[in-house]
């Protein structure tokens, strides 16, 4: 069931029936509260749901993308915390000769440039209760990443648990890599990169899609270049210089639960 379906459903139950359209499962109280018009409520009985139950993505993605777009992309979520910093969460799919599996980074910068506390731990718990990363925030630093070796099995969809320092936020996530965004075709002549983007959910930012280069040691060279067509040649030159040995090309979806920024990266290596 898509999010426009969805929708048009909640809409067109009458309020008397409310009450009883819904079977007993464990989404019944998440439609129930968006049936009443308390997204936050139905933000909060997802996750009690998920918590409490191992169910396919598939069953509970519909309403997760309900409550971000009645909730400006899930920005107006509550949480019972303000982070010091702006923290953003990724999930990233990798494709190529050399590297192809998952990664999930952290990175943050800080919110007020006065801001001089000390070192905050980081840690992020699966929805199965591993930690797969765990790390601090040192301050006085502009930008900072913490993230995973290469994976090489898809991480779990559920709930994740973000801990900074004593506060702990909750994510909700969703993986799903049945569909390609980015492929790379004729690979030997006349390379170029065909783009898919994915359907956006309504409220949430358009798709960012760009090239990135790197040097021999993986470190990214100067700015992203936006890639603005479905299908484009893969660039003979970086405008890095020769320092660049590496070029990829990703797709970035976005979304928001409360202060925390979670971000959905496809990448597929280039020969440069």
């Amino acid at each position: 069931m898509k999010v426009a379906s969805l929708t048009a459903l909640l809409c067109a139950l009458p309020f008397a029936s409310h009450a009883t359209w819904f079977a007993e499962t464990p989404l019944q109280r998440s439609y129930q509260s968006l049936l009443d018009e308390q997204p936050q409520l139905a933000w909060q009985e997802l996750q009690i749901a998920l918590n409490h139950e191992t169910l396919d993505s598939q069953l509970w993605l519909p309403v997760k993308q309900e409550i971000l777009t009645r909730t400006q992309c899930g920005r107006t979520l509550k949480q019972s915390h303000v982070t010091a910093h702006h923290i953003q969460v990724s999930f990233i799919k990798r494709y190529g000769l050399s590297s192809q599996g998952y990664q999930i980074k952290i990175s943050a910068e800080p919110r007020s440039s006065d801001l001089n506390e000390q070192a905050h731990p980081v840690t992020l718990i699966a929805p199965d209760g591993l930690s797969i990363i765990e790390g601090q925030l040192d301050s006085g630093v502009d930008y900072q990443e913490i993230e995973t070796n290469e994976m090489f099995i898809k991480p779990e969809s559920g709930v994740y648990q973000l801990t900074v320092g004593v506060n702990s936020y909750p994510i909700v996530v969703a993986i799903d890599d049945s569909k390609r965004w980015l492929t790379l075709e004729n690979k030997l002549e006349n390379a170029h990169v065909v783009v898919t983007p994915p359907e956006v959910i309504d409220n949430c930012p358009s798709t960012h899609v760009s090239w990135q280069w790197f040097d021999e040691n993986y470190n990214m060279l100067g700015f992203k270049v936006p890639i603005k067509a479905k299908q484009v040649a893969v660039p003979a030159q970086s405008p890095t210089g020769e320092k660049a040995k590496h070029l990829s090309a990703s797709v970035e979806m976005f979304e928001y639960q409360g202060a925390i920024e979670v971000q959905y990266v496809q990448r597929v290596a280039v020969p440069f």
